[in-house]
């Protein structure tokens, strides 16, 4: 088998490899070693992404096993198609539970950071381009799982329906490795965006302040004048009545 580190950035890599792997070996066993090889590629990416161990995986990987023992001490049986067809299953299965799991830990992620944070990310490129993304995946996933629901017990030894969720899962992981890369980016914008908010909010509170007291100042004057005109009149009616009264 290849170094497990190998990342395989699209399903035509993958696939490959996994062909490379499977002619390696006697044509009785060509189709379970590809089978076996995406798979484990997508199980140790899974595990590794997400730090979880999916037990349904696993529980294919020892009905696999076991067949391949029966077949090693069985005459005239069918063991071989079998495990092909828990490979297969569990190929499938991690397949799918990667897709949910990406999809989830995307909205999670995109959740996390406000439409005006993510929309300050290259210029604006980046906010878009991760909603067209998650769509494209989303699309592809859907038309994998509705294949693969036509097809009943035929989904496990059909090659087309594996080739769609494969290309389902490197949609979904393409978009969330671009995420996460973007972390540091997105702080940088998230910080910006704080500095920018709190000059405005305290703007604000200045031209608040600014306007009060202008409106305090004027209404003091106004007020002043008032009282002194006012007051003003009172001495010089007063002094005109006492006038009259003295005559």
């Amino acid at each position: 088998m290849s170094d497990s580190t190998t990342i395989f950035k699209n399903k035509t890599e993958l696939i490959t490899k996994a062909k490379e792997q499977a002619n390696m070996v006697e044509n009785d066993h060509k189709q379970s070693v590809y089978l076996y090889f995406i798979t484990r590629y997508f199980v140790s990416l899974f595990e590794a992404r997400f730090g979880e161990i999916s037990i349904q995986v696993w529980n294919e990987y020892r009905n696999a096993l076991d067949h391949y023992f029966r077949h090693l001490t069985q005459e005239n049986t069918n063991n071989l198609s079998k495990m092909e067809g828990h490979l297969q299953r569990a190929a499938l299965d991690i397949m799918k539970f990667y897709c949910h799991k990406a999809k989830d830990r995307l909205v999670e992620e995109k959740n996390h950071y406000s439409r005006d944070i993510l929309s300050l990310v290259d210029n604006g490129v980046f906010y878009p381009t991760i909603l067209k993304g998650v769509h494209n995946a989303e699309e592809l996933f859907m038309n994998a799982k509705t294949f693969d629901s036509s097809l009943g017990e035929d989904a496990k030894t059909n090659e087309n329906v594996l080739d769609q969720y494969m290309e389902a899962l490197f949609s979904f992981d393409e978009v969330y490795r671009n995420f996460i890369e973007k972390i540091g980016d997105i702080e940088n914008a998230e910080r910006s965006h704080s500095a920018i908010t709190d000059k405005a909010e305290k703007g604000t509170f200045w031209e608040h302040m600014k306007t009060h007291y202008i409106f305090y100042i004027s209404w003091t004057v106004i007020a002043g004048s008032a009282q002194y005109i006012y007051n003003h009149g009172l001495v010089r009616t007063y002094n005109n009545i006492s006038s009259l009264l003295a005559i």
